[in-house]
């Protein structure tokens, strides 16, 4: 058996991972940067920070739909303060594949001292779930 027979395969595999280093170390594109698993699930009612959590105390969404099908939210929110205060909300509606479909604007409301209030908001035909976020007024 010639040499060259005898380390060809090894012959063939050095020169295989040499152009392979050689083809790695001229790649100048960086690589994606995955995201970072949640490990929270979307919450239906959320706020902007904790001050405000602690500033308040809010109920269970109460859902509900009209004759025609559309989705109704109700929300029980507390001021639990010595003092009025401004805050504001917004939707955002999914369908049933959880899918972003609505996002309604951001909306004032007063928060009396003490006192139980409710927001209602009514989604568009399709939605089947949906997210209230809280937070001060910027």
């Amino acid at each position: 058996m010639s040499i060259t027979k005898r380390y060809a395969p090894t012959l063939l595999l050095a020169s295989a991972s040499a152009l392979a280093v050689f083809a790695i170390g001229c790649n100048d594109v960086n690589p994606p940067i995955a995201g970072r698993q949640d490990p929270y699930p979307r919450m239906q009612i959320n706020f902007a920070d904790a001050d405000l959590r602690g500033a308040t105390a809010v109920g269970a969404p109460a859902v509900t739909r009209d004759p025609y099908g559309t989705l109704i939210v109700t929300v029980d929110i507390r001021n639990t303060t010595s003092r009025s205060f401004q805050i504001e909300y917004q939707v955002t509606w999914f369908d049933k594949n959880n899918q972003e479909i609505s996002k309604e604007s951001w909306q004032d409301e007063n928060l009396e001292s003490n006192i139980q209030d409710q927001i209602t908001v009514k989604g568009p035909p399709e939605a089947t779930d949906f997210q209230v976020d809280f937070r001060h007024p910027e």
